[in-house]
């Protein structure tokens, strides 16, 4: 947690809210695209052979 995540967080709780959404948010979306890409490259990797 960044130092200014935790002043947020002493000024307002619904901005701490949010920001803990957004960061889940933002690690799934960064997970599937990690997992889109393997995928995909796998994929490409059938279609040479």
């Amino acid at each position: 947690m960044t130092w200014w995540s935790v002043g947020l967080a002493d000024a307002s709780p619904v901005a701490a809210r949010f920001l803990q959404a957004a960061s889940k948010v933002i690690a799934i979306a960064a997970g599937a695209l990690i997992v889109g890409m393997a995928l995909q490259s796998r994929a490409l990797h059938r279609d040479e052979e």
